[in-house]
């Protein structure tokens, strides 16, 4: 997974909607755990860099965790 861009499309989205403070994650069955755990890091902690753009420090601190839907056969 590419965490560097995710990272980067959470810092433009919450720059578009700085009063949001909630995401929802949609983990398919077949990720591990430590990936779920990464992506969670990635969405709460803010960059650095945009830090120092004056993001606050947790881009997203409450995290949500579903079942994404799985196809049918």
């Amino acid at each position: 997974y590419n965490l560097q861009a995710l990272s980067e499309t959470l810092v433009e989205t919450k720059k578009a909607a700085p009063n949001e403070n909630a995401i929802t994650l949609l983990v398919s069955p077949n990720v591990s755990y430590e990936d779920v755990v990464k992506v969670m890091e990635a969405a709460r902690l803010t960059p650095a860099e945009a830090r120092n753009l004056g993001l606050p420090r947790e881009l997203y601190p409450l995290i949500s965790i579903g079942d994404a839907a799985v196809a049918a056969p």
